[in-house]
C-alpha cells in the first residue's frame, strides 16, 4: 500500500489552528479568572476601605466658642417678649429655651445668681456686700478675662444706689467684696458700656462678658418693646460684624418676668445665637439662671463654686 505523502505545511496548518483553539480557549479562561479576581478585589477594597472609615472615621469638630456675651433685659413675661419683631428674629435664627427660669423676685437675687450660683440671702434691692466668690474668680483663675459692660456707669468703683439711669442693683459684681475692694481689678473689669466697641475694634472681647443696659434701655423703666428697638438698634449691626460674632455665643435673657403677674413660675425669654447655636430650635428642658452660668463654667473648663451650678441642668441645646 502506498501511502500518500505530505509535506510538512500540510501537517502544520492543522496542528496551528489546534493550537489557535486552545490558545483562545485559555486566554478566555484566563480573562474570566482575572474579572473574578478584580470583582474580588474591588469587594474586599471596599469593604477594607468600608471598616477602616468605621474603624477611623474622625470626631466632628464642633466650633469653638471663645467668648460669650450675655445681654439682660428686665422684668418681662417670654410670651411678651417673643412677641417683639427682634426677639422673634433671634429665636428664628437662633436657639431658644422655652422653659428657662428665674430664680427670685425682685430683680437683684436674680444678678447675683447668676454670678455667684446662689443669692446669698440677698432678697431685696437693697445695697449690699457680699464676701462671696463668684464667675469672675473662676474666668481668672483659668487665665481667662471677664468684663461688665454698663451702661451710665459712673467708673472709679462707684458704690451709690444709682447715678442718673444706672443702678447698682443691676451690677452683681460692685456687690463682690474682692471686686469692690480692688480698685485695679474692679476698673480692669467694671466698665462703661463704650468700651465694648474699643474692645471689639481692639479684638480685646473677654472670655465672658455681662451687658447691663441703663433703666430705659433694658424696659425696667420703659417697655418690653421699647427694650426690643433697643436691643435691635444697639446689637443688630454687631451681629453683622464678624470682629464681633466671630466663635461668639450671644445671648439675650431677662432678670426676672413681670412680678406683677406672674403666672408661669418665672419663665422668662432666654436665646443663644451664634456660635454653635442652631436656627430654629426651640427646647422645653427645664433650665434656670444657675444653669447659665453652668454653662459659661463648661464652655471655658473653669470648674465650678460646688453651688448651685454644680447641680444646674447643662445646656446641651448647642450643637
Amino acid at each position: 500500500m502506498v501511502w500518500p505523502r505530505h509535506d510538512d505545511a500540510d501537517i502544520l496548518v492543522p496542528a496551528r489552528g489546534m493550537v489557535c483553539r486552545v490558545h483562545n480557549l485559555l486566554e478566555k479562561l484566563l480573562m474570566s479568572f482575572l474579572k473574578k479576581c478584580l470583582w474580588l478585589s474591588v469587594f474586599l477594597l471596599i469593604a477594607v476601605r468600608g471598616q477602616a472609615l468605621i474603624l477611623f472615621s474622625p470626631t466632628t469638630v464642633r466650633p469653638p466658642i471663645n467668648h460669650i456675651v450675655v445681654v439682660i433685659l428686665e422684668n418681662a413675661n417670654a410670651s411678651d417678649a417673643m412677641a417683639q419683631p427682634f426677639m422673634a428674629s433671634l429665636i428664628t435664627n437662633g436657639t431658644y429655651l422655652n422653659n428657662y427660669h428665674a430664680i427670685a423676685h425682685p430683680s437683684q437675687p436674680n444678678y447675683i445668681a447668676m454670678e455667684a450660683a446662689q443669692t446669698a440671702g440677698v432678697v431685696d434691692d437693697t445695697d449690699v456686700n457680699l464676701a462671696v466668690s463668684h464667675l469672675g474668680d473662676l474666668v481668672e483663675s483659668a487665665g481667662k478675662n471677664w468684663k461688665i459692660y454698663s451702661e451710665g456707669w459712673p467708673g472709679s468703683c462707684y458704690t451709690g444706689t444709682q447715678s442718673g439711669n444706672y443702678v447698682r442693683k443691676h451690677n452683681p459684681f460692685i456687690s463682690f467684696n474682692n471686686v469692690r475692694t480692688n480698685s485695679t481689678r474692679c476698673n480692669a473689669h467694671v466698665v462703661d458700656s463704650s468700651v465694648l466697641n474699643t474692645d471689639i475694634t481692639n479684638g480685646t472681647l473677654p472670655a465672658y462678658a455681662l451687658y447691663v443696659p441703663d433703666l430705659q434701655n433694658d424696659g425696667h423703666d420703659t417697655s418690653v418693646t421699647f427694650a426690643d428697638t433697643w436691643l435691635s438698634g444697639a446689637f443688630g449691626p454687631r451681629l453683622s460684624n464678624p470682629a464681633f460674632m466671630n466663635n461668639t455665643l450671644f445671648i439675650v435673657t431677662f432678670d426676672e418676668n413681670d412680678s406683677t403677674n406672674d403666672t408661669d413660675m418665672n419663665t422668662v425669654y432666654m436665646v443663644m445665637y451664634g456660635a454653635r447655636a442652631t436656627p430654629g430650635v426651640n427646647s422645653s428642658t427645664l433650665h434656670d439662671h444657675y444653669s447659665l452660668m453652668r454653662l459659661v463654667e463648661d464652655t471655658f473648663s473653669l470648674g465650678n463654686l460646688g453651688l448651685n451650678d454644680a447641680t444646674a441642668s447643662i445646656i446641651n441645646e448647642l450643637n
